[in-house]
Parts: structure tokens; C-alpha cells; sequence
């Protein structure tokens, strides 16, 4: 009798949509710490593009807060850099990208660590992370007097872009 119940439970709990949409990988390159993934949301038909860093890595990156810098096409066609922080950060204070000696490019963030640069000050960063050799990224947790940094090379962050932006337009991504 309890196997019957359990059996039933099982499958009905198998017949529950999860919610998760398919989709399919289009393209997946790195380039040093830099990779272009394109995908494809198959209900929506929707293709996107985004040059992401670091480069997927096993096994685990090193200890401490996770931090990605992601690089997509805004709406109107034109660069946004999205900055994502892993860790409960101090809002009072600024996260900052900054590429070699270059000016900070400084932006508040919630305590949950998201920020994004557009425009011309997005453009600004590319064309330095293009001609750049590294990447900081500064910011702050709460009550800590000294300022936490992760850095990322730009080695092969000029032919990380160029295939991104070749890509995406290959694909009509957005």
C-alpha cells in the first residue's frame, strides 16, 4: 500500500512544470579570461550575445566574493557593461572598473552588487579594455576600511570583442 502512494506521489510530482525554458548554446568560445556565448531561448526565438568574464572554469575559481563583468547590446544597439558582485557590498561607497592608470569609472550599487555603465561612458571603458592590460574592479563590504580588488586581464579582450560583435551580428542577436 505505501509503495502504491509513493509511486503515485512520484509521478504526479513528475507531471508539475518546472518552469524552465529550452535552450540551445549557438556559439561558446573563451579567449583567455574572456568568452562570447551566444544562446538561443527556443520559445521566445530570442538570440543573445553577451562577452563575459572570467571564462567558465573547473575547478572553482579562486576563494572569496564572485565577480563577472558582462558586456552586452543595450536596446538601442549601443554597449552596456554589467558588473556583478557575489558578496553583500557597502552602498555608501562606489564600485569602481578601472583599466590600467587609466580614471576610475565609478557607479553606486545596492548592497546586492549589480551596476552597469551605457553610453558614452561604456564606450569610453571598451575602447581603453581594448588597448588595456588589465581589468580592476574595486569595491567596498560593509564595515571594512580596505577597499577589495579583482583583477582580469586584457590579453585577448580585442579579439574576445571583435568576435562578439561579429557574432551577434551574424546571428541577429540582441
Amino acid at each position: 500500500m505505501m509503495r502504491t502512494i509513493l509511486g503515485i506521489l512520484i509521478f504526479a510530482l513528475c507531471q508539475i512544470p518546472l518552469g524552465a525554458s529550452a535552450g540551445y548554446t549557438l556559439y561558446l568560445k573563451s579567449f583567455g579570461e574572456w568568452t562570447v556565448f551566444c544562446s538561443l531561448d527556443e520559445p521566445t526565438q530570442r538570440k543573445t550575445c553577451v562577452l563575459s568574464a572570467p571564462a567558465p572554469s573547473i575547478p572553482a575559481p579562486a576563494p572569496g566574493p564572485r565577480v563577472q563583468v558582462d558586456i552586452l547590446q543595450g536596446a538601442r544597439g549601443g554597449p552596456v557593461i554589467r558588473l556583478q558582485i557575489h558578496h553583500v557590498l557597502d552602498a555608501a561607497r562606489p564600485v569602481v572598473l578601472r583599466v590600467d592608470d587609466n580614471a576610475d569609472h565609478a557607479r553606486r550599487a545596492p548592497r546586492t552588487g549589480g551596476a552597469e555603465w551605457t553610453g558614452e561612458q561604456a564606450g569610453q571603458l571598451l575602447k581603453e579594455m581594448t588597448k588595456g592590460g588589465a581589468l580592476a574592479v574595486r569595491f567596498f563590504s560593509p564595515h571594512e576600511a580596505t577597499a577589495r580588488e579583482r583583477f582580469f586581464s586584457l590579453a585577448q579582450f580585442p579579439q574576445a570583442l571583435a568576435t562578439f560583435r561579429k557574432t551577434a551580428k551574424r546571428l541577429g542577436a540582441q
